[in-house]
């Protein structure tokens, strides 16, 4: 049976895979991005979005409600938990460039939309460290921004975006709630997704 979750009707599809079928989830407040994204395409396994030309692939998804839906050191990397939902340990596999790793994170809940699009050339998952790292859109930038990497937060989550520093904000994978959600910019949000240029 189709969930509903702000507004947006979600699928549970066999896979085990959460698809949104409702466009308005990734247009709505996207300024300056709005009425620019081509298609949203749900095929196989992969949950898929369009943006001018290029194709990106939902790499991972964390909605937190009330302490639920955290993730675990054991699952962070591949999880396909509706509210925890990671394929992390896919990034090799599905990048589209071998020299560089193209990222959309954004805050899919926030009354404006807040998106970060950048690419870097160090693999967040395996990497304390960020290099190659340029913007191409950037809506957030406070708390030491400039991509992602392996916390130095580890007790409390597996990637952030303000490296080498006491705190995990821009969080990628909670192990615990902060705040009643997940380190975003500057306080909390209840759901982040990453996507991931993959054509």
């Amino acid at each position: 049976m189709p969930r509903n979750w702000g507004g947006v009707t979600r699928l549970k599809l066999g896979d085990g895979v959460t698809h949104y079928n409702d466009l308005s989830y990734i247009t709505t407040d996207l300024s300056p991005l709005d009425n620019k994204i081509d298609s949203l395409i749900n095929k196989d396994k992969y949950m898929y979005k369009v943006m001018f030309g290029r194709k990106f692939v939902l790499v991972f998804h964390q909605f937190i409600n009330e302490g639920r839906n955290v993730f675990t050191p054991n699952n962070v990397l591949h999880n396909e938990n509706p509210d925890t939902y990671s394929i992390l340990d896919e990034l090799d596999n599905l990048r589209y460039s071998n020299s560089n790793y193209e990222f959309i994170l954004e805050y899919p809940t926030e009354s404006v939309r807040a998106y970060n699009w950048f690419v870097q050339t160090s693999n967040p998952t395996k990497s304390t460290t960020i290099t190659g790292y340029y913007h191409i859109w950037i809506n957030m930038i406070n708390n030491n921004w400039g991509g992602l990497a392996r916390s130095s937060s580890a007790n409390n989550c597996f990637i952030d975006g303000s490296p080498n520093a006491d705190t995990y904000f821009y969080a990628i994978g909670c192990y615990r709630e902060w705040e009643y959600g997940i380190p975003a910019e500057n306080g909390a949000v209840q759901s982040v997704n990453l996507w991931l240029r993959c054509k």
